[in-house]
């Protein structure tokens, strides 16, 4: 499990490890597992109860409906150019507009 972390999603360190607190509470299971980033940031997760747990909610992230855009658009746009060798003008006037929505969206 501690080996499939993610990077940071803050910081984008790799520095990243399960860490537990150690210690036992009346009504609480032995061990509460965190994930925590040894790197630029120190950014840390809640605390749950299974090391599973941790993992799978450290590595959870956000969609993000501009960026999957333009994902898109930078697939079609290769493949484009690696079936027909340049880029419709459709294509492209589709990622700039996407591109000018981003700028916009994030002003």
């Amino acid at each position: 499990m501690r080996d499939n972390l993610k990077q940071c999603p803050f910081c984008g360190d790799d520095r990243v490890k399960m860490d537990d607190d150690g210690w036992e509470s009346i009504g609480q299971p032995a061990r509460q597992w965190h994930v925590v980033c040894w790197g630029g940031c120190g950014a840390r997760s809640g605390t749950y109860n299974s090391e599973s747990e941790a993992v799978t909610t450290w590595n959870t992230r956000a969609s993000d409906p501009m960026a999957e855009a333009m994902a898109t658009h930078i697939e079609d746009i290769d493949r484009e150019l690696n079936i027909f060798g340049f880029v419709s003008p459709t294509t492209l006037v589709n990622a700039k507009s996407t591109a000018k929505s981003f700028r916009e969206a994030t002003k």
